[in-house]
């Protein structure tokens, strides 16, 4: 399942995520799912300048606190390339499900979208830090 709120991407965070999505090896099965579902969600993107964008948008490189509706577990979460990628860390890549599902989300929304052990349903309870709002533009 996926979202269909409205959702921004700076056009810096479109651009690199449209090249990230063709260097993909789309002979893989996983690689090209996770690029047809990251790039349905850059394709429905309202793309604006980055000066444009709420702090409290979900960009590439934010760290969120979520809590998930079902479980009631708070996570700390980094949304980030893949080769930065640590899920020990909190940082997940924007290929994994739930990384495509919170890029250009904003504060208090809830996500529900599916991962492989069914669909979950996540509330963005607060930003933990953005690189933007604090004149990082392309951390």
């Amino acid at each position: 399942m996926q979202n269909t709120q409205r959702i921004y991407l700076s056009e810096y965070d479109a651009d690199q995520l449209r090249t990230l999505i063709s260097t993909l090896d789309k002979r893989n099965l996983a690689d090209r799912t996770y690029a047809m579902s990251l790039e349905n969600e850059v394709n429905r993107a309202e793309i604006l300048p980055s000066s444009d964008i709420p702090d409290e948008i979900v960009r590439m490189n934010s760290r969120v606190q979520l809590t998930d509706l079902d479980t009631g577990n708070v996570l700390e979460l980094q949304v980030v390339y893949p080769s930065d990628a640590d899920f020990d860390d909190g940082k997940i890549s924007v290929l994994s499900p739930i990384g495509t599902a919170l890029l250009g989300y904003r504060v208090e929304d809830v996500i529900m979208w599916d991962v492989p052990g069914g669909t979950r349903r996540l509330k963005i309870d607060k930003m933990l830090h953005q690189p933007e709002a604090v004149g990082g533009f392309f951390q």
